[in-house]
């Protein structure tokens, strides 16, 4: 009579999901499921329907329960490597769609098994190009830890001498290269000791701690060293969210609703780490999604579902419980870090959009930004009180990008302003230009980023209509700060660094200029607009 009934559901199930009514045929195949828990089929079908709603990781979990039950099931395996497939796992998926197709009879096929096999050979093929292209390429803007090169090694190599130069040592972008690699990769360590004992996920329940707090440290400290790295990463997700009862889905809403609920129920000891590793497992899922999958509809929404928790943390009803009971993840300077997190995301979306302002609104990046600006400490420790690393990177830097995402939305401003005379474009280029130079003002110069912001402000103070003599000064300033930033960040793989990028085009129009000067082709009171292409 069970199996009865199971096999019913399922038939309903499989009506359901022809009619592509995947959420209802989902609840139909788990009804079968309580009625029959070892039909391979079962499983494997709702595998399917999460995976048609882009639930991978259900679907995946599904999948490799549909093989536990019944190994020499091919549409299981092959259910299973797709999911692996969008979790960007490569080398389990070719290893299931090899199964898959070791799982198929070996002669005489029906025409439905040809097309499977021909299918699940493709598949293979493709997945195997994959990681062969994975092995050869580097993420934009993301480091290789093996290197030699690496931002976080040279960095290192100097701290000796910076210890040695007393205070006037602290202002180095190595001590931030450094520590927050250090914290990251150490993150990475512990999350590869991940593994399935039995039915049972066991690993370092500290991973994503390490992780969270090396990429809030700085953002540039992220790294992808194996092929393997984001199915890892996803199942340090799930132990983690199982380990300490983490919410990691759902809206804000009901997160902090369900919380509120859990502190009244079990207090503070169980209710803030189960907090903590939620707001990290979203700000890493929101920086994996942005910068790994470039899904950055996706990423926006995780990363600001974040950053509403955290705020509402110290405005809500929970504003004046202690860091201590709540947990420091709740301090202002961490709050600060995640909106950093939430500027580097949305430039990446916005420019990905093609500046689509109806997706994502530019006017977001800049009332972010201005917050953070209006919420800083008026009296921050000092470098000597809390190290020189965490005074740059929690103290200095987060003023510095809120400057630099103010001047990115008058850089994007200035093509979309209405109505478009030139006053208003121009304001805007003065605007870009104006903020871009107080952002550097919070970098040392070692770092990438003073450079930088001080090529795109030369550029838009061009744009602006500045005199040469008053931007030529500027100019200098980036030949002379060069040499110090690439002795750490040469090989940061930040697109800035790459022939052509801005860092090379102003050097060159700066020659340009001075030549022109020496021919007296205009004068230092002549406002130019030099050739940037």
């Amino acid at each position: 009579m069970t199996e009865q009934l199971a096999k019913q559901l399922k038939e309903e199930g499989n009506a359901l999901f022809a009619k592509k009514e995947y959420e209802d045929a989902h609840q139909k195949y788990s009804e079968a499921i309580n009625h029959d828990k070892q039909n391979a089929i079962l499983f494997a079908n709702r595998a399917a329907c999460s995976f048609a709603m882009g639930r991978y990781l259900d679907s995946a979990q599904d999948a490799r329960e549909a093989t536990r039950l019944d190994p020499s099931y091919p549409k299981a395996w092959a259910r299973l490597a797709n999911a692996q497939a969008a979790l960007l796992n490569y080398v389990d998926c070719a290893a299931s769609w090899e199964t898959a197709i070791k799982a198929l009879p070996t002669g005489n096929l029906t025409a439905v098994q040809q097309k499977q096999k021909q299918e699940y050979t493709n598949a293979l093929r493709t997945a195997k190009e994959t990681i062969r292209n994975l092995s050869n390429r580097v993420s934009q803007g993301v480091q290789v830890t093996q290197a030699n090169d690496a931002p976080f090694i040279r960095a290192q190599s100097m701290l000796p001498g910076l210890r040695a130069q007393g205070d006037s040592g602290l202002q180095s972008s190595a001590w931030v290269a450094f520590e927050s690699a250090k914290d990251f990769v150490d993150g990475v360590k512990a999350m590869k000791e991940i593994r399935l004992q039995g039915n049972t996920l066991v690993g370092n329940p500290e991973a994503l701690t390490l992780m969270s707090t090396g990429l809030l440290f700085d953002h540039r400290a992220f790294h992808v060293d194996t092929a393997n790295w984001l199915f890892y990463f996803n199942e340090q997700v799930k132990f983690e969210a199982l380990r300490f009862g983490a919410i990691v889905d759902g809206t804000f809403e009901s997160i902090v609703e369900a919380y509120r609920t859990k502190q009244v129920s079990d207090g503070w000891d169980i209710t803030r780490p189960a907090m903590d590793r939620t707001i990290r497992i979203l700000i890493l899922r929101a920086f994996v999604e942005g910068r790994m999958k470039n899904n950055s509809q996706l990423a926006i929404e995780l990363i600001r579902k974040a950053l509403d928790i955290l705020k509402w943390g110290n405005t809500g009803p929970w504003k004046d419980v202690s860091i201590t009971e709540k947990g420091t993840i709740f301090q202002r300077a961490t709050i600060h870090k995640a909106q950093v997190i939430f500027f580097e995301l949305y430039e990446i979306a916005f420019s990905m959009s093609g500046n689509n302002d109806a997706v994502f609104p530019i006017s977001k990046l800049y009332e972010e930004a201005k917050s953070l600006l209006a919420d800083l400490d008026p009296s921050p420790p000092t470098a000597q009180e809390v190290g020189p690393g965490k005074y740059l990177a929690y103290y200095r830097y987060p003023a510095g990008h809120a400057s630099s995402a103010i001047a990115f939305y008058h850089i994007r401003m200035a093509g979309m302003v209405q109505p478009r005379t030139l006053d208003n474009v121009k304001a805007h280029h003065k605007g870009a230009a104006d903020h871009y130079l107080k952002a550097v003002e919070y970098f040392p110069i070692d770092d990438e980023n003073h450079v930088y912001f001080l090529c795109t402000a030369v550029e838009h103070l061009f744009k602006y209509g500045t005199p040469v003599k008053e931007v030529l000064p500027l100019m200098e300033r980036i030949r002379k700060g060069i040499p110090a930033m690439l002795k750490i960040w040469e090989h940061s793989g930040h697109p800035h660094h790459m022939p052509g990028a801005p860092l090379e085009k102003t050097l060159r129009v700066e020659d340009q200029i001075r030549d022109a000067l020496k021919r007296g082709q205009f004068k230092p009171d002549d406002k130019i607009m030099p050739q940037w292409g």
